[in-house]
C-alpha cells in the first residue's frame, strides 16, 4: 500500500492528519509509522474488507459496513496502543519518579538522574523512553523546560503533565528537585493505590 503514500498525503484533511500524528506519537510509532502511511493502510484496509463482503456474495449495504469497519480497524488498534502506551507510563512513574528522587538526592542533578535511570533500566520502559529523549533533547541544546513540556504533549495523561509542570515551577522557582520528586512519587504512589481500590470495587459491584 506505499504507492497510495502520496496521494493520502495530499487528500487527508489537516485535522485528522494532526490527530494522527498525536496518537502515533503518545503510541511510541510515530518513528516507524507516519501518518500518510497510516492512512495509505485503512485505504488499503476499505479495499480488501470490501472485496472479502463482495466474495461473500453480501448485499451492497453490508459490502459499505465492511468497508467502514475496514477504515476504523487500524484506527481503533492505534487509539488501544495509545490507551495501553499511556496506561503503562502512568502505572511505571512513582517507582521511576522515587528512583530519580533518590539519584538526585545523592548528589546528582536532574539530567544525570535521568542518564542514570536509563542506564539501570535496559528494558523497554516506555516512561524511561520518555525521560531518555529528554536527555537526549537537552544535551542537544533544549533547555529541560521545553524538554518537559514536550514529554508532557508526547504523552498527553494528566499524570504527566502535573509532573512536568510541577518540575518547570520548581526550577524556576530554585526548588529542591530531590524533594519535589519524593513528594510526586509518594502522590503518585497513592493515586495507584487509590485507582486499584475504585477498580476492585467496580469489579466486586459487576460480580454482584
Amino acid at each position: 500500500y506505499a504507492f497510495l503514500e502520496p496521494l493520502a498525503a495530499r487528500l487527508t484533511p489537516a485535522g485528522y492528519q494532526a490527530r494522527l500524528t498525536r496518537y502515533l506519537t503518545t503510541a511510541g510509532i510515530d518513528r516507524i509509522l507516519a501518518p500518510e502511511a497510516f492512512v495509505a493502510f485503512q485505504a488499503a484496509m476499505l479495499v480488501i474488507f470490501c472485496l472479502l463482503g463482495l466474495a461473500l456474495q453480501a448485499r451492497v449495504s453490508t459490502v459499505a459496513l465492511f468497508g467502514v469497519m475496514g477504515v476504523l480497524y487500524p484506527y481503533w488498534w492505534l487509539y488501544d496502543k495509545k490507551a495501553q502506551r499511556q496506561k503503562a507510563i502512568t502505572r511505571s512513574m512513582p517507582d521511576i519518579v522515587d528512583m530519580l528522587a533518590l539519584s538526585t538526592a545523592a548528589g546528582l542533578d536532574f539530567q544525570a538522574g535521568i542518564k542514570r535511570i536509563r542506564d539501570l533500566s535496559p528494558g523497554r520502559d516506555p516512561f524511561v523512553a520518555e525521560l531518555a529523549l529528554v536527555h537526549h533533547n537537552v544535551t542537544l541544546g533544549m533547555s529541560m523546560e521545553e524538554a518537559l513540556t514536550l514529554m508532557a504533549a508526547r504523552v498527553d495523561t494528566p499524570e504527566m503533565h502535573s509532573f512536568a509542570s510541577i518540575l518547570v515551577q520548581a526550577q524556576k522557582m530554585g526548588s529542591s528537585i530531590a524533594d519535589i520528586l519524593k513528594d510526586q512519587a509518594a502522590r503518585m504512589r497513592q493515586d495507584r493505590f487509590l485507582a486499584a481500590e475504585r477498580a476492585g470495587a467496580v469489579a466486586a459491584q459487576k460480580l454482584l
